[in-house]
């Protein structure tokens, strides 16, 4: 076997191994994408939840705050800079969930990822008028 072919073995190798790394990482990205939409699909059902437990759309101020501070927080189940608004619709049995965060791994000129999902209430039959609700 010449040098020049030994040679030329040594960089296939290398670049099948550079090319393994690459897409190890790639794999590794799209999984921790995918982990983040799942806990912001948990988080807007958790939400969604509490509001058919409450019978409305419209919670508590403080209900609200903790559900957000849940989002923020990375480390417990939350997402890394994470938001949720919920905006009301106008007949008040309908509701937007929105969550946006940004990963770590994103750079600045990259868009927030989001989810964004709608609650409606159907009435439930004996379930009467929206009270006030005090689930944790």
């Amino acid at each position: 076997m010449s040098l020049i072919e030994v040679l030329t073995a040594v960089l296939l190798i290398s670049l099948s191994l550079l090319g393994l790394v690459a897409l190890y990482a790639r794999a590794t990205q799209y999984s921790v994408e995918s982990e983040d939409s799942l806990r912001a699909a948990s988080l807007a059902s958790e939400l969604g939840a509490r509001m058919w437990a409450c019978n409305t759309v419209e919670l508590s101020d403080a209900q609200l705050q903790a559900w957000q501070a849940r989002v923020a927080d990375a480390p417990a189940a939350g997402l890394p800079q994470g938001t949720g608004t919920v905006t009301p619709g106008s007949d008040r049995q309908s509701a937007r969930v929105t969550i946006s965060w940004r990963p770590p791994s994103a750079t600045a000129a990259a868009a927030n990822s989001r989810y964004e999902t709608d609650i409606v209430l159907a009435q439930r039959p004996g379930a009467g008028a929206a009270t006030a609700c005090t689930l944790p």
